[in-house]
């Protein structure tokens, strides 16, 4: 069967090169984009810690764990389902079986979150006492009023966003979801909080912005849906609607729960922290965790790019270049997470203190929860590949299975060690997802990370980065002069060996970055 050569898709000539075109040249837009992104979301937050300490910035995570578990118990497991499917169909010429399944994916979804916004917002007073010991209460309501009626909106860019990836675009991520909108928040927040909207201006800075944003992704994902089908000829026939429907919530319908455990573990611990202890203690452990953002960019930017990738290697039988191409993904997330997440460990106590004073007593979290992040990394982006190769049960039994333990270890720790046992609890349960992935992705494909740049970018992070800020830090203390030292004299070491090595990282080929 021919395939359409149209911009933005490669051909299926079974050459290694051209995946990795589409690899390097969606990542590197996409982390163009991440860094916007990090820098524009840690500004917000450092803002809300500057303005209204610690109290405000936990009632602030608190109201967004609730906000964003909500969306994504909303989203119905329809993100990966449109993943797994555009690539898939659009390899198969069934560009009007695109078209066709959008208001399948997004009606139902539109109506659960529509749902459980009005329970978010009817209910949110009890939720607030319930998560604040009935202190300062009042402000936590509010967040959640004004948050509640977004949810729908959230939901369903959830889902337009990796519809829109599985047309080997990156830009509508990356240009809109990443760079405009949290640049709008940053503008937006100083503006309200000028013209007197007090604490609420930061629910209503994050919040507007989410509408706009989300408006013009599905505008370009039905534009994209319709450029497609009008461009490709002698497609197979369309399927009926019911079974159209009936082979995409086969495939989604695991990934609801399972997308729900996955959430739920990373912002259920603020929420906790905030009940057991004080909604003060949730916002230092929510500024700490800011960071796990900011650790996360690369496994985004590439997770983005080569899920569309490996779903259509898959469905063609090209195995040998989907192993390479994780080997390769997974080495280029290594060697930009790894020294980020060596300083953090290293200067934990200087990165929380740029939040406020109050913050400092975080530092010993944000180590735990930094070093976790090394493990994560060497993994790659396993859960992606999980979830696109057709293994949606799968990754609901460790989905439910991570978020068991999570709860379980929340629970022990937290009254007992504070917020040093939610990081721990956190991390510990990462680290068997993690583990039980790649098992899994071994068995099955004999997938594994362990590639020819794998042990090299490892010792370069480490002994490079790593051992160097260590030592400043000994001889310094973690101040400003200690950071700026390792990251411009270790760092520039640590990028300029990284080049001499780049034909070993596959990055060669520098002429393929272009906007996808």
């Amino acid at each position: 069967m021919a395939i359409s050569t149209r911009a933005g898709y490669e051909p299926s000539t079974g050459d290694f090169a051209s995946e990795l075109r589409i690899l390097l040249r969606g990542s590197s837009f996409g982390l163009a984009a991440q860094c916007g992104n990090l820098i524009f979301a840690l500004c917000f937050s450092l803002i809300v810690g500057r303005l209204f300490y610690a109290q405000g910035t936990g009632t602030f995570f608190e109201a967004l764990a609730i906000f964003v578990i909500a969306s994504n118990v909303s989203d119905l497991g329809a993100d990966d389902g449109l993943a797994w499917a555009v690539p898939r169909f659009r390899s198969a010429q069934r560009t009007a079986d695109v078209r066709r399944l959008l208001p399948i994916a997004c009606i139902p979804v539109l109506v659960l979150s529509s749902g459980l916004a009005l329970v978010l917002f009817l209910a949110a007073d009890p939720i607030a006492h319930l998560f604040t010991h009935g202190v300062h209460q009042t402000h936590l309501r509010s967040f959640i009023r004004i948050l509640a009626p977004f949810v729908p909106i959230a939901a369903l860019v959830q889902v337009v966003l990796p519809g829109t990836r599985g047309f080997d675009r990156v830009w509508p991520l990356a240009g809109i979801w990443l760079f405009l909108t949290p640049l709008l928040r940053v503008l937006l927040l100083p503006i309200l909080v000028v013209a007197g909207a007090g604490i609420v201006a930061v629910a209503y800075a994050w919040a507007v912005p989410t509408l706009f944003g989300g408006i013009a992704l599905v505008w370009v994902l039905w534009k994209l849906a319709e450029q497609e089908h009008r461009t490709t000829t002698n497609g197979p026939p369309p399927l009926g609607r019911s079974a159209l429907a009936k082979e995409f919530w086969t495939f989604s319908g695991p990934r609801a729960i399972a997308a729900l455990c996955q959430m739920t573990v990373v912002w259920l611990d603020v929420l906790l922290v905030g009940y057991f202890i004080s909604l003060r203690m949730a916002g230092v452990y929510g500024a700490a965790s800011r960071y796990l953002v900011a650790l996360n960019f690369c496994t985004v930017a590439v997770g983005s790019t080569i899920a569309p990738q490996v779903s259509r290697l898959i469905a063609l039988g090209r195995l040998t270049e989907f192993q390479r191409l994780y080997q390769t993904a997974t080495a280029w997330i290594m060697a930009m997470t790894w020294p980020a997440a060596l300083l953090l460990a290293v200067f934990a106590s200087f990165f929380m203190r740029l939040f406020g004073p109050e913050f400092g007593v975080g530092h010993t979290a944000l180590t735990i929860l930094a070093l976790t992040m090394l493990y994560v990394a060497a993994t790659g982006n396993n859960l992606g590949i999980l979830v696109v190769s057709g293994r949606t049960t799968t990754s609901l039994w460790i989905g439910m299975f991570t978020l068991a333990l999570n709860v379980t270890l929340n629970l022990i720790l937290i009254p007992r060690v504070g917020i040093n046992g939610a990081a721990i609890a956190w991390a510990i349960s990462l680290i068997a997802s993690n583990t039980l992935i790649s098992v899994v992705l071994y068995r099955a494909y004999r997938l594994h990370p362990f590639g020819p740049a794998f042990s090299r970018v490892g010792l370069l992070a480490t002994c490079v980065v790593g051992l160097p800020a260590l030592a400043f830090r000994l001889a310094l203390g973690a101040h400003i002069e200690a950071v700026l030292l390792s990251a411009v004299a270790a760092g520039g070491v640590y990028l300029v060996l990284l080049w001499r090595n780049r034909e070993r990282l596959e990055l060669g080929n520098l002429g393929a970055l272009r906007p996808a």
